[in-house]
């Protein structure tokens, strides 16, 4: 019997030295009468420990520091269950070197330094707290956060801080920030740096001194359905240094003080509302791909895109600047673009291609602008605009295929030399139907009708082929040197129809020309002097030779 009973008895011992630690639940103010004083005396930090906190305010600073595993709860919720800094010498709420820490349903407030700061962490998540009011003086950020993975930042209120209201600090990863309300801090709503595979999606971002959010150096970043306005400069901003992942979408955008978006190399934009900014729309510096956005209002331009961008799909409308500003190597295709304080689209630099645009009521000096060699513009619908319908002012560009009617200046104006027209209507017009101004264009199989001044006005070297020109309020084709006009069906202009007074070395045949001048000052042919060009096989009724 006493060797059973010394048995049973190391056998005990044995099993409670070899059981874990039991998970605790204190109290405050309860078991302890402060939060601190609770993480003080849980006996391991390793288990799932929780700390409830019931209604009151806690002037403290709290700090957890290697724990694995803590729970603190407002058991009452933010509203009444606050912990004040006031009076301390650093940050409310420290977490360092922990994981799988959850504080909620608080509100921390007055910082001398950060409200919340997390460092060197996983799997911490900040929910249903209200985080506000820094030191005026000396305050940072609402939280901060160093380097980590796995932080949940989900249904704050983060306002009045002094600093940012949340500020990622280091390179971080699988971060998720939604939902939160963040209002009226002092810097950035969010400022994001060095994330990789980070959320920020449906947040209300308002009224911050500066962005509203700022993302750098990090991919691939999904910024998305976030409600981001009145903001003291950009809307969202992002930066990444070769972002090719990263994507900003679905997101509504207003009244920010600077760009709506702003994005660097190789970012997504798609399905955003970016409205009334005090800037451009959208602004894309390098490879991005902008599409289907709703753009509008703003006081620059609408879509500004520097380089080897691709904008397809968007509306772009009532914005002060031009409405798309492509700059280099850029396929604009399947816009809509309307009643822009300037151009409806400006290309101002090389092999632009602008396909499939709606183009209509801009107030500026041109419905399309193309500078640069080697453009494409095909298949536009160009119509009412102020200016010009379309204008080119480089060599080697191609104008195809596109519909231009009822703009207050001159339907085509290819203004510089190898450039192709061909397959256009021109129409209704104030000013001239199709205007070369260079040698070496090519018009062919354009519809020029009812324009205001002349069909087509030619230069030297041109070739002006298969066109109809009909009911021009002036010449049909006229001013053509050393060109070769074949094959056009010209009726019906008010002036002569094909003029070529004052030019030589043209050859001039086979066209059909009739009932174009009056027969007696004007007529369907006209030349000063008939034997330096070289008239063949027109069809005509009246001469002027």
């Amino acid at each position: 019997m006493k060797f059973v009973k010394i048995f049973l008895i190391m056998a005990g011992v044995f099993l409670f030295a070899a059981s874990p630690a039991m998970a605790e639940t204190i109290n405050v103010p309860g078991d302890e009468a402060t939060i601190q004083g609770a993480i003080n005396v849980l006996l391991d930090p390793e288990v799932d420990n929780t700390i409830v906190v019931a209604a009151g305010t806690y002037t403290e600073e709290i700090t957890i520091d290697g724990f694995d595993g803590l729970k603190i709860k407002g058991i009452d919720g933010a509203a009444t269950t606050i912990i004040d800094g006031t009076g301390g010498a650093g940050d409310v709420v420290t977490i360092t070197d922990s994981e799988n820490i959850i504080i909620k349903g608080f509100t921390v407030t007055s910082g001398v330094d950060d409200n919340v700061y997390i460092n060197d962490c996983a799997d911490v998540t900040i929910k249903k707290c209200v985080i506000e009011d820094t030191d005026v003086v000396t305050g940072g950020d609402g939280i901060e956060y160093g380097i980590g993975i796995g932080l949940t930042i989900k249904a704050n209120t983060i306002q009045n801080n002094r600093g940012d209201g949340i500020y990622f600090d280091d390179y971080c990863q699988d971060n998720s920030i939604a939902y939160n309300t963040i209002d009226n801090n002092g810097g950035d709503g969010i400022s994001h740096k060095y994330g990789s595979n980070d959320v920020i999606e449906y947040n209300t971002v308002t009224n911050n001194g500066s962005y509203g959010i700022e993302h750098q150096y990090g991919m691939p970043m999904l910024i998305s359905n976030n409600t981001v306005t009145d903001n003291g400069s950009y809307g969202i901003y992002d930066d990444s240094y070769g972002g090719f992942e990263n994507k900003i979408k679905d997101n509504t955008v207003l009244r920010n003080g600077s760009e709506g978006i702003y994005a660097y190399q190789a970012i997504k934009i798609s399905g955003n509302t970016v409205s009334d900014g005090t800037s451009d729309g959208i602004y894309c510096d390098y490879g991005c791909v902008i599409k289907n956005n709703q753009v509008t209002g703003n006081t620059g331009d609408g879509i500004y895109a520097d380089y080897a961008c691709t904008v397809k799909g968007n509306t772009v409308k009532t914005n002060g600047g031009d409405g798309i500003y492509a700059y280099e190597g850029c396929t604009v295709t399947n816009n809509l673009v309307k009643t822009n304080g300037g151009d409806g689209i400006y290309c101002s630099d090389y092999t632009n291609w602008v396909e499939n645009n709606k183009v209509k009521n801009n107030l500026g000096s041109y419905g399309i602008y193309v500078y640069g060699y080697g453009s494409y513009v095909l298949d536009n619908t160009v119509t009412g605009n102020l200016g010009d319908g379309i204008w080119n002012d480089d060599d080697v560009c191609t104008i195809k295929g596109n519909f231009v009617d009822d703009n207050d200046g001159d339907g085509i104006a290819p203004y510089y030399d190898s450039v192709i027209v061909a397959d256009n209507i021109s129409t209704n017009n104030t000013g001239l139907g199709i205007y070369s101004d260079d040698y070496g264009v090519t018009i062919r199989r354009n519809t020029v009708k009812y324009n205001g001044s002349d069909g087509i006005d030619g230069d030297y070297y041109n070739v002006i082929e298969e066109n109809k020109v009909k009911e021009n309020t002036g010449d049909g084709i006229t001013d053509v040197d050393f060109s070769r006009v074949l094959s056009n069906i010209v009726k019906n202009n008010t002036d002569h129809g094909i003029n070529a007074e004052f030019n030589s070395g043209s050859v001039i045949k086979l066209n059909t020309v009739t009932g174009n001048g009056d027969g007696l000052a004007t007529f369907d042919l006209n030349d000063d002097a008939i034997v330096d060009d070289w008239w063949k096989n027109n069809t005509f009724g009246t001469a002027s030779f």
